[in-house]
C-alpha cells in the first residue's frame, strides 16, 4: 500500500548472539565481525560489486579517506539522499516533456547496462532545486530490486526494494563551464550511507566519492536535511466490499458473525470507522481496523486520534501497525 507522496521512515535492528551472523542491514561498520565481512565479501563479489580479487573492507577504507580528506561525513551523506529522495518524490513529473540534455554523455555504463529480462514499472523527468541548486533528474522505477549484500536474510528477512535497490537516477546540473551528470541507484545510497560501500571500479554501478562531492557541491559542516512534515498513517492490509456484514445500522458494539466483536470509533455522514474487540483467529489479527465508507466512489483519508486510514473502497481493512510519512515542507 502507497501512502500519499512520502516516505516510511523508522529503522530497527535485530539482536546479535554470540558465534552467529545476526545482522540488520542498518548496522554500522565497526559492529561487524571479521567473520561475517567474509560472508559479506563473497556477496558482494557474487553481485558484481566489486571484482573477484578486491578485498571490499580495503575499498571501503578507500573511499572513507576521500570523504575524510574531503570533510564530508556520511552523516551528510544520509541526510543529502533523504532529502533528495523526498524532493524528487514529491516534485511534478515533467514527462513526456522532451528534455534537451543527452544523458549520454553523462552515464554511457548506465545506457550501456544489459536490461534484457528488466520489467520497468514507471520512469519519470523532475526538475528540481535543492539546497540553492537546481537540477534535472530522471527516474527509473523496476519491478524487482537488488538485494543489500550486508543484509543477513536468515535474521533480517525484510524486503527492502521499495526503501532501496529497485530506483535508478540519472542526475544533470548545469554549471558555469558547461554540466555535470551522473547515474546513481538507490541502494547506492544506502550503502554508501550505511555501510561507506561505494562499490568499486569494476562495478557498473560505481560512484566516484570524489565526484559525488562536485556533483551536489557538498560542503563542510553543511546541513543538509530539508524541512519536513509529518503524518501517522495506519497501514491498510485489505480492501473490499464482501468481507464483512458491516452497516451503518449496526450498533457501537456488536458480534456481527457471531464470532467477532467490533466497536464503532468514529462516525458520521461520510464514514464509519470500527475496531474489532476480539478477534478469533491468527490471520484476522492483523486487520483490526475497519472503514466502512458511506458515499460512493471514496478516496479520502479518515483521521482518528492525529492518524490517518487512507479509504479506496467501501470497506478498507487495517493492521495495528502504525507507519509514519512525511512530505518536505518547501523545496530549498
Amino acid at each position: 500500500m502507497t501512502f500519499l507522496e512520502g516516505e516510511v521512515v523508522g529503522k530497527s535492528e535485530t539482536c546479535r548472539g554470540q558465534g552467529s551472523l545476526l545482522m540488520s542491514c542498518n548496522y554500522s561498520n565497526d559492529k561487524i565481525s571479521n567473520d561475517e565481512f567474509v560472508v559479506i565479501e563473497q556477496k558482494c563479489k557474487s553481485a558484481k560489486m566489486i571484482d573477484t580479487k578486491s578485498n571490499v573492507k580495503d575499498c571501503i577504507s578507500q573511499d572513507e579517506s576521500v570523504m575524510f580528506a574531503a570533510g564530508i561525513t556520511f552523516e551528510q551523506l544520509n541526510d543529502f539522499f533523504e532529502s533528495f529522495e523526498l524532493v524528487v518524490r514529491n516534485s511534478e513529473n515533467l514527462a513526456p516533456k522532451e528534455s534537451n540534455i543527452d544523458f549520454r554523455n553523462y552515464c554511457p555504463k548506465f545506457l550501456e547496462l544489459d536490461r534484457k529480462g528488466w520489467c520497468m514499472w514507471s520512469s519519470s523527468t523532475h526538475k528540481i532545486k535543492l539546497f540553492g541548486l537546481e537540477y534535472t533528474v530522471i527516474k527509473y522505477t523496476w519491478g524487482g530490486a537488488q538485494e543489500c549484500p550486508f543484509q543477513n536474510r536468515e535474521v533480517d528477512p525484510r524486503y527492502n526494494g521499495y526503501k532501496y535497490g529497485a530506483t535508478d537516477y540519472i542526475i544533470y546540473r548545469e554549471t558555469q563551464e558547461n554540466g555535470i551528470g551522473m547515474h546513481i541507484g538507490s541502494l547506492l545510497f544506502h550503502q554508501i550511507a550505511k555501510h561507506h560501500f561505494f562499490q568499486d571500479q569494476s562495478s557498473d554501478y560505481r560512484v566516484d566519492p570524489k565526484k559525488l562531492i562536485d556533483m551536489f557541491d557538498l560542503r563542510p559542516e553543511t546541513c543538509y536535511r530539508v524541512p519536513v512534515i509529518e503524518k501517522k498513517y495506519r497501514a491498510m492490509t485489505s480492501a473490499d466490499g464482501s468481507r464483512l456484514p458491516l452497516s451503518p445500522a449496526t450498533p457501537s458494539c456488536m458480534d456481527v458473525t457471531n464470532t467477532e466483536i467490533w466497536s464503532i470509533l468514529e462516525s458520521n455522514e461520510e464514514f464509519i470507522l470500527y475496531k474489532r474487540i476480539e478477534p478469533q483467529n491468527e490471520q484476522e489479527k492483523l486487520a483490526n481496523y475497519c472503514v466502512i465508507a458511506l458515499k460512493e466512489n471514496p478516496d479520502s483519508t479518515v483521521v482518528y486520534q492525529d492518524i490517518s486510514y487512507p479509504i479506496s473502497l467501501r470497506r478498507n481493512y487495517y493492521s495495528d501497525e502504525i507507519r509514519i510519512v512525511k512530505k518536505p515542507i518547501q523545496v530549498c
